[in-house]
């Protein structure tokens, strides 16, 4: 099947669903409200007001959708974005129905209020379990090879490695990558994929290779190299995306400041300042809270599999460097044999590791065993999102390498966090890790934080990278 018969599918399929479940929605909304006693009725509409409503009400909500982009499908696009801008396409639809039927069709349409409000919820509810369906079959069949996208990357270094690290571990986005280009490579193999040539090159390689997308990750990227890429690539409909460095990570918020007249850029803007200070305190306490009052039978559970399965204490405090560079007691279940460190010394975690116990593989495995960081949450140490804090040995090492690594300390560190909701955990690149955590320091809103805690819960049981 081809590459845009299959896209053409796929929203069409999306459009199919998301009828069904709106009219499903208006359906349930009508009989709840005028086929029940939950809330008396004077009288029930006739069936032109009944099922023309309905139809307005679709209609708009399919309209709303497509304003939202709700059909321009993106494959990076994650379930918790998809739910949010499901529920502003609601929205504006419920907003346009209610216009269209209370001032264009009054008097020949009507809208209960309360059933309003039962389709807004169950219209949430319905389109965003059909697209989470939709969704699983789109990625069954990219696992497959059908509709997949071809990818060349530019660029040999790290980043380069890191992209097509991120693409083999998401074979649910459809993308297939061909080769590397560099500027300063002839051709051979990186990774075992192709170096198909230097970036003069890519517009011959993407004819010839037909290439669907072309992803720019070079070491050192710059204006003029970007530039040269589109220029090469001007005559050809392929898309093009640009994997940013740390320069541009930090200057893509910039803001224009004024100092008596003479322009400034603005590069770093710290979010949190002030009433998002409070803000931020106050969701870390009351969702701590809830953790810990809602999850303590579930951690009495660990604590005593913990205490069997092993000799040692079952809670494991370790220090680690928070906000300012200051150090902490991290406490975590233990998930390891006592006194782990005792002939090695301080290193790092990583996948086969012999020191786990069976119980702290388990734990590791699906995050539990960092449950007890609720504590610190709410004791100040930490914040629910933030950086991850790392041990004062390594935060050492990384500061001496990687340019503004100390920067992350700027805010506490998070039980979760930006990277970690994207796939940078356990042994994956700390620079591209920093990069993630300078932007989340700079790019703070509650909004943001609600959204990183809604994909740390969709990944829990999905993450390979927790170990």
């Amino acid at each position: 099947m081809k590459r845009s018969r299959f896209s053409f599918m796929g929203t069409l399929a999306l459009l199919i669903v998301d009828s069904l479940a709106t009219v499903g929605a208006y359906v349930i909304a009508y009989r709840l409200r005028f086929q029940t006693d939950i809330v008396p009725f004077v009288r029930l509409p006739s069936p032109l007001a009944q099922w023309g409503s309905a139809a307005v009400v679709v209609l708009c909500f399919l309209t709303a959708f497509a304003m939202n982009g709700l059909y321009s499908r993106r494959r990076t696009l994650n379930p918790v974005d998809e739910f949010v801008r499901v529920i502003g396409g609601v929205s504006v639809g419920t907003l346009f129905a209610v216009a269209i039927v209370s001032f264009a069709l009054l008097g020949i349409l009507e809208l209960s209020r309360l059933l309003v409000v039962y389709d807004w919820f169950l219209s949430v509810v319905l389109v965003s379990i059909g697209r989470a369906l939709a969704s699983i079959v789109e990625a069954t069949l990219r696992r497959n090879g059908i509709g997949n996208k071809r990818i060349l990357i530019i660029g040999t270094g790290p980043p380069a490695h890191v992209v097509l690290d991120k693409i083999r571990r998401s074979p649910e986005l459809g993308y297939t990558v061909i080769g590397f280009l560099d500027e300063n490579s002839l051709p051979g193999f990186s990774s075992e994929l192709p170096i198909l040539g230097s970036i003069g090159d890519v517009a011959s390689v993407v004819k010839s290779n037909s290439v669907d997308e072309v992803i720019v990750a070079l070491s050192r990227s710059n204006s003029e190299s970007i530039l040269d890429i589109m220029d090469l690539l001007d005559s050809s409909d392929v898309q093009v995306k640009v994997l940013p460095d740390v320069v541009q990570m930090i200057t893509q918020d910039a803001g224009i400041d004024d100092l008596n007249g003479l322009p400034l850029v603005a590069v770093r803007q710290t979010r949190l300042r002030g009433k998002n200070v409070i803000i931020k305190r106050a969701m870390d306490v009351v969702v701590s809270m809830l953790v810990l009052v809602f999850m303590s039978w579930f951690m009495a559970i660990i604590s005593v599999l913990v205490k069997l399965d092993s000799r040692g204490p079952v809670f494991y405090i370790q220090e680690r460097v928070g906000k300012d560079g200051k150090v902490f007691p991290c406490i975590k279940f233990r998930s390891m044999m006592h006194r782990a460190e005792a002939a090695t010394g301080p290193v790092w975690a990583h996948r086969d590791d012999n020191r786990k116990t069976r119980i702290g593989a388990w734990l590791r495995r699906f995050s539990f065993d960092e449950f007890p960081q609720f504590v610190n949450v709410l004791l100040g140490h930490m914040s629910i999102v933030g950086p991850r804090p790392e041990r004062p040995v390594f935060v050492q090492e990384f500061s001496s390498r990687i340019p503004r690594y100390m920067d992350r300390h700027a805010e506490k560190s998070g039980i979760t966090g930006w990277a970690q909701v994207n796939g940078l955990r356990g042994n994956t690149s700390i620079e591209e890790r920093t990069k993630y955590d300078l932007w989340y320091v700079e790019n703070w809103s509650p909004v943001l934080d609600l959204k990183i805690m809604l994909k740390t819960v969709a990944i829990l049981f999905t993450d390979n990278q927790a170990y």
